[in-house]
């Protein structure tokens, strides 16, 4: 068979159409299905040039549309072959006319520029953004969607922005999103915030995947993009609304629980931190009524229609909230975290204060506390907070001791003083010691697993060396372990004689603005100083208070420290500072934890007087007087 039959049968095997012409443009060779597109005989075609086979019919081109790239791009239907072709073109030497030849082959992309077409409309319809990005921060396109969801007015002006400066909020969500999509390969659900042309804030979830290049490096982020803006402020509606609805139907029940669940936790040492925090706040919740129901009950107890039995109901109920404010105060001691600090202190309030931390679980234990009379006794220079840890880590290991053996038991506990030294003694009714050579030893115990640490009475015997005393441990039989801690007293000092009680007849303290969230507090404290001021106003939050500073005269101000909105006591003690300096003298802060760190600064910073709360009646207004008496008003 001869070479120009080869390549006959060549040619005719190819699917698309091949067209070979000489430099004259003349046709030599053409197979059936480019013969066969145009509806002729393959030899009609020999010997005829292209543009009288493939008529012009002014598009432009002169010899050959495929020679001068007037077709065959693959952009456009062919008007002669039809179908989306893609041209291929050679030049070689041809034997037969032993002249140079160019052959076309014109590859038929009709299938591919469908499925490319039936992809863009996806792409472009798809309700979720879609997008093509680069490692290095921009856009290499997106979908309609997508330009909407960012608030770009047009294709061009978002393909110019910077992704990670102008897109992004938070630079560092770009960061993340870019380590997990080169380590995993894709993320899901991506949640981040991109700031719109208009300065809006959007939140956005992105679902997107990586594609390499054969040696591995990322060319492009290709993923959707929905807009989850309205859903997040649905759900934080929706949450806020449920919480309102719980904190309205059981504020009662959940305020008790809270103060349960604060006792227990005091109990451990390694979350006192997050503690003291959460019993702030309950003791601020709990301080406002307590206010109103002790000045209430001070107010009732001075009407003389009160009968004798209603009297003595009176004094019971301020006595009960008296109690109840004491183990408020007890808790916000012990939750407190601060430096230790040393004061002249009596062991026995420090052991009182501490029973009443414990008083509710003891009597749940069916534990008995048993206490000598309490004995005139000198102070001691201690931490008290230090010195009620080390008392509840006693009492604590006496308690886990007792319930080992049985479900009920009895604590001894006695004081004295002798040559110097003060004495407190604790003994309880449990088995005893197994190793008292060993009792303080860090990590020592012999609870189960997960029952204690072994590091409760190590860090009591550090405590008590620090502040240069003793403890040591002992069995007592009958009864099971003694613990005695001892420390040097302080010699005695007499006592500052009380201050005669001024009356509070003829007092007068001019125009008082009263500021606190709560209505009750602002109540009573209108019907204390109702006979001494000439005015009283009263403001329910801090920014009410400056409306009322800018309208009317006032001679001092009494203000909630912590109260909700913009504006706290300590701004409005800013605002007066700036704007009516001579009021900043006659301030009196309220509050329910004067101990706090931040407030004790605020204090010092300011040189105002404050009020714990709750407070007596004639607490609030001995510290007007003294007010006053510091800080004359002017005529």
């Amino acid at each position: 068979m001869s070479d120009l039959n080869l390549l006959a049968i060549a040619l005719d095997s190819i699917c698309d159409p091949v067209v070979i012409h000489d430099k004259d443009f003349r046709i030599l060779r053409a197979n059936s299905a480019a013969a066969d597109r145009l509806g002729l005989q393959r030899a009609a075609l020999t010997g005829r040039t292209v543009e009288a086979v493939l008529s012009r019919n002014g598009h432009g081109w002169k010899q050959c549309p495929y020679c001068e790239d007037a077709a065959g791009k693959g952009q456009e239907l062919d008007h002669w072959f039809g179908g989306y072709l893609l041209a291929s073109t050679a030049n070689f030497h041809e034997p037969v006319a032993k002249s140079v030849a160019t052959i076309h082959v014109l590859r038929d992309i009709t299938g591919g520029r469908e499925a490319e077409e039936k992809y863009r409309a996806l792409f472009e319809n798809v309700q979720e953004g879609v997008f093509i990005s680069t490692p290095g921060g921009r856009f290499l396109d997106f979908n309609d969607a997508f330009l909407f969801i960012t608030g770009y007015a047009s294709r061009e002006e978002l393909l110019s922005v910077d992704i990670v400066s102008t897109l992004y909020v938070d630079p560092a969500e770009r960061r993340g999103l870019q380590l997990e999509l080169e380590c995993s390969g894709a993320v899901r659900n991506y949640e981040f915030r991109i700031r719109r042309p208009d300065g809006e804030i959007r939140t956005v979830s992105e679902s997107s995947f990586v594609t390499r290049d054969p040696a591995g490096k990322v060319l492009y982020y290709q993923g959707f993009l929905l807009d989850i803006t309205e859903r997040r402020r649905a759900q934080q509606e929706l949450r806020r609304q449920n919480e309102e609805l719980t904190e309205l139907h059981e504020q009662a029940r959940i305020a008790y629980q809270n103060l349960r669940h604060t006792q227990e936790q005091l109990l451990q040492s390694e979350k006192m931190a997050a503690v003291g925090q959460l019993i702030s706040g309950v003791a601020h919740e709990l301080n406002n009524p307590l206010t109103a129901i002790l000045g209430y009950s001070q107010l009732l107890a001075d009407e003389a229609q009160v009968s004798e039995q209603g009297a003595k109901y009176v004094d019971r109920l301020y006595r009960q909230a008296q109690r109840t404010h004491r183990i408020v105060q007890n808790l916000l001691s012990f939750a407190r975290q601060r430096p230790p600090e040393r004061h002249p202190l009596s062991l026995e309030d420090v052991l009182d204060d501490t029973l009443v931390l414990r008083e509710y679980e003891l009597r749940l234990s069916n534990i008995a506390i048993h206490r000598d009379p309490r004995p005139e006794l000198p102070r001691t220079l201690a931490d008290s907070h230090q010195m009620q840890q080390v008392i509840l880590n006693i009492l604590n290991n006496a308690v886990d001791a007792i319930l080992e053996q049985s479900s009920r038991g009895d604590i001894w506990i006695r004081s004295w003083e002798e040559q110097g030294i003060l004495y407190m003694e604790f003994t309880d009714s449990g088995p005893g010691v197994a190793d008292p050579a060993r009792v303080f030893d860090p990590f020592y115990t012999t609870k189960p697993v997960g029952k204690g640490t072994g590091l409760g009475l190590s860090i009591c015997y550090g405590l008590v060396k620090e502040h240069g005393g003793e403890i040591t441990v002992r069995n007592a039989p009958p009864h099971g372990a003694c613990f005695t801690l001892s420390l040097a007293a302080l010699p005695p000092e007499a006592d500052p004689a009380d201050e005669a009680a001024e009356t509070d007849s003829g007092a007068s303290f001019g125009s008082v603005l009263l500021v606190d969230d709560e209505e009750t507090v602002l109540d009573l404290e209108q019907q204390t100083l109702r006979a001494h001021c000439a005015r009283i106003h009263t403001a329910r939050s801090g920014r009410e208070a400056i409306a009322c500073l800018e309208k009317h005269r006032v001679d001092a101000v009494i203000t909630d420290l912590k109260m909700p909105g913009d504006v706290s006591g300590e701004d409005l003690y800013n605002w007066i500072a700036r704007w009516r300096p001579e009021l900043a003298a006659r301030l009196v802060f309220t509050m329910s934890d004067a101990d706090d760190r931040r407030v004790r600064e605020l204090l010092r910073r300011t040189g105002c007087h404050h009020l714990q709360k709750p407070f007596r009646l004639q607490d609030l207004m001995g510290t007007l007087r003294k007010l006053f008496a510091e800080s004359p008003v002017s005529p």
